[in-house]
């Protein structure tokens, strides 16, 4: 996934956070700017309409993006409530403005906002778990559109470590099997594994939602079908130093054996790992699990 430079996401955010009239949405700025980097932010789409596709146009990366991104945001803190767009009202928690603006006509399910996404996927995203619950029970879909990105509300939540609201999304069906990222080519556990290291992040709970992931279906042996990685969710958790999860897909059957796109499996990639004491960890793990297993 492409990198976005952390010095340009704080210029974006930097006086927004910094305002006294926007301290309630602090939290939320400071998880944006942690999604920026990891590319599954993107400039706000200034534009929504009803989504006629399972995923919302993207938004590129171009020499004035950072100042209509702030711009857009700067908006939520000083427009009138009359003047804000559905996503707006829902980044600020005016939700009976919102249910007005739903009750009116406006799509539900329609792309826009500064994730390119569903009201449901920036809700999601963003953990605000009285939006998800007065979206869905309104009946906004819970797997389409996607983002910009591919990935639906679900994995959304999952990428920005949302464990309750990637809870109520199972529970309320969302397809924990669904396809996402480029090209559709990663499952949700590889969501899991890529996750953002932030504050929110919680490795218990990270290993509590494999398990149900686990549970439903999605398996630790599935390799992604992205035409350059081909990686297992297991390769994926010792590539991004969770030994958590690395343990548990172990447990739960995954084939430590099984070789990436370029030839190399799990034991492989630890011991090349630059870390090598991230490295020596994952190894010593792997090397625990094949004695324990019985051949």
């Amino acid at each position: 996934m492409a990198k976005t430079d952390a010095k340009g996401t704080s210029r974006i955010f930097q006086r927004f956070i910094n305002s006294s009239r926007h301290r309630l949405l602090h939290a939320m700025q400071k998880l944006l700017a942690h999604v920026l980097i990891l590319a599954v932010f993107f400039p706000a789409s200034l534009v929504f309409a009803g989504n006629i596709q399972n995923r919302c146009p993207e938004v590129y990366l171009d020499a004035g993006a950072d100042d209509r991104s702030a711009a857009y945001m700067e908006q939520i803190g000083v427009k009138k409530i009359s003047d804000l767009d559905p996503f707006q009202l829902l980044l600020r928690g005016h939700y009976k403005e919102l249910e007005k603006r739903l009750n009116a006509g406006f799509d539900i399910n329609a792309c826009g906002g500064p994730l390119d996404s569903s009201l449901l996927g920036l809700a999601a995203s963003v953990g605000f778990m009285d939006g998800v619950k007065i979206l869905a029970g309104r009946g906004a879909n819970l797997n389409l559109p996607k983002n910009s990105q591919g990935q639906p509300p679900l994995v959304m939540a999952i990428y920005t470590n949302q464990y309750q609201v990637s809870d109520y999304l199972i529970q309320m069906g969302a397809d924990v099997k669904i396809k996402q990222g480029a090209g559709d080519a990663f499952n949700t556990l590889d969501a899991l594994t890529g996750a953002m290291n932030n504050e929110n992040r919680d490795p218990a709970r990270e290993v509590k939602l494999a398990r149900e992931l686990m549970a439903r279906g999605v398996s630790p042996n599935e390799k992604d079908v992205d035409p350059i990685l081909g990686m297992t969710p297991l390769i994926g958790a010792i590539v991004s130093n969770r030994p958590a999860l690395v343990k548990l897909f172990l447990e739960n059957g995954a084939d430590p054996a099984i070789r990436d796109r370029t030839g190399r499996n799990a034991f492989d990639i630890a011991k090349a790992m630059s870390n090598r004491t991230v490295g020596k960890k994952m190894l010593a793990i792997l090397e625990k699990s094949a004695k324990s297993t019985p051949r």
